[in-house]
């Protein structure tokens, strides 16, 4: 039983027939059906290469091994596959038939121009290939928008359309980052610009920048801009500082605000202070601290570290020297939480914040009062007070060390019970519910107290560790931040010495 097959090969300038009978082994004769043999061979003698009939039907005998169905070489052969090796190499880039193959090459091929050889075409595949574009209908939109693979594969990390990538590139905008930020803004082409210009959003970076607050029409842009707040990171800073930015009431307030010529930031350095102030700050409260003299959020923040909580406070403690937020934040740093722990510092014979701090750096005294005996005992430099207490106590003053102890016993509490010492927590550790203000996954809030630095009962600390966590047990938050106890163990030891 034998088959038979007509091959249509491009001869030249003519088109011309290869017959092709195959028996039953699909061993195959070929026949050259209208072309000129005879003068093939004069051309051949005259140093011709063999004609594309020719070498078309060597192609049918020669992939016999590698394609046994005569039916798909002659396939292979009129898609212009004539060798094993170009076979095996479109086989290799996942083009397993001939009409795979005919879809890259036509996927490849611009409009208006010839067909590519399938050298060249293989040599295109691979490169789109390696840039992540494996669909030949996705390479030919490319293609067509005039994209090599490189570009394209830019354009497709912003997962841009190859006709939208096209516009934005006529358009003279190249840069990634800047049309990504229009797309978060849902501006796919440049025309698209034009309403959002109105508005003052003339960059992509700006567009997502808008976009990252939540922004999606240009009339919500110009709603803000109503408000005075031109750029989206003050739309940020206005939530930073707890403000509500999705409603009119929000909105209202920060016209409040901006009344009193307080920026996004300045406003939330002011309102950063409500813990530590216990109480929700309004405009009229700012109002007041200003025309008291504390003029930034900032100045608020080292005079409530020491215990000002009202405006009318502040006479009582320029009185007492503590003349600015200068001042304060020293005596700050230094532990001083109310005016009797200054009063203490002045007993101890030291009245001045920045020298108070030097006592205080890091865990060295436990108390004003061994700070007074240092210097009574003429170690006037606390580095040298230091080196003596670590490397030669011998030479530490009698009182000094005295007080040091009396010190040690009020930070740690009296002498605990045995029953006390079997408690599952130590005294200065403290477990409840999440605290006012804690993060929103927060469930438990676990506090640790020190007092000039050392661990301690709550009620001797002038510091607190806060550490929230969720009720998966993990951290989601922690701050560290004065600490004002509602009854503060005396730790006045200048008369018991």
């Amino acid at each position: 039983m034998t088959e038979q097959h007509h091959l249509i090969i491009n001869c030249g300038d003519a088109t011309h027939t290869v017959e092709v009978n195959a028996d039953a082994l699909q061993r195959v004769r070929c026949t050259l059906v209208d072309h000129d043999e005879e003068l093939d061979q004069v051309l051949r003698a005259l140093g011709a290469e063999r004609s594309a009939c020719q070498r078309a039907a060597d192609a049918v005998r020669n992939l016999r091994h590698d394609i046994p169905s005569v039916a798909t070489r002659i396939q292979w052969v009129e898609t212009g596959v004539l060798d094993v090796q170009t076979y095996e190499q479109w086989c290799d880039i996942g083009a397993p038939n001939p009409g795979v193959v005919r879809n890259w090459v036509s996927a490849l091929t611009r409009k208006g121009s010839p067909p590519l050889d399938l050298a060249q075409a293989h040599q295109e595949v691979c490169a789109w290939l390696r840039h992540g574009i494996t669909r030949p209908l996705e390479v030919r939109r490319w293609v067509q928008a005039g994209f090599d693979p490189g570009k394209a594969q830019q354009w497709t990390k912003v997962e841009l359309r190859p006709a939208d990538a096209a516009a934005w590139a006529a358009a003279s905008v190249s840069e990634l980052e800047e049309v990504a930020g229009w797309k978060r803004l849902g501006v796919l082409r440049p025309h698209d610009r034009a309403t959002w210009s109105d508005v003052g959003v003339t960059s992509g970076r700006r567009a997502g920048s808008w976009a990252g607050v939540g922004v999606s029409r240009p009339d919500e842009v110009a709603h803000w801009r109503s408000y005075g707040i031109t750029v989206p990171e003050e739309v940020v800073a206005w939530a930073g500082a707890g403000i509500d930015i999705t409603t009119d009431q929000g909105l209202a307030e920060i016209g409040q605000w901006t009344s009193l010529g307080l920026s996004a930031h300045e406003t939330q350095a002011w309102l950063g202070n409500g813990d530590l102030l216990n109480v929700s700050l309004t405009p009229d409260d700012i109002a007041s601290w200003r025309a008291s003299g504390v003029h930034t959020g900032a100045d608020l923040q080292h005079w409530a570290t020491v215990g000002v909580t009202r405006p009318e406070d502040l006479e009582t403690w320029r009185a007492a020297g503590v003349v600015d937020a200068r001042t304060a934040q020293a005596w700050g740093k230094a532990h001083v939480r109310s005016l009797a722990d200054l009063q203490r510092w002045a007993r101890a014979g030291i009245t001045d914040g920045d020298e108070a701090c030097q006592w205080t750096n890091g865990k060295f005294i436990t108390c004003p009062e061994e700070a007074g005996a240092w210097l009574k005992a003429n170690f006037s430099n606390p580095g040298w007070a230091r080196n003596v207490l670590n490397n030669d106590r011998q030479q530490v003053p009698e009182q000094t060390m005295a007080l040091r102890q009396r010190g040690f016993f009020v930070l740690d509490g009296p002498p605990k019970t045995r029953e006390q010492r079997f408690q599952a927590l130590p005294a200065w550790v403290t477990i409840g519910p999440a605290r006012a203000g804690a993060h929103p996954r927060a469930v438990t809030t676990e506090r640790y107290f020190k007092g000039y630095g050392w661990l301690c009962r709550p009620e001797a600390a002038t510091n607190v560790t806060e550490q929230d966590f969720d009720d998966n047990g993990n951290e989601v938050e922690r701050r560290t931040r004065p600490w004002f106890p509602t009854i503060r163990v005396s730790d006045d030891l200048e008369g018991g010495g």
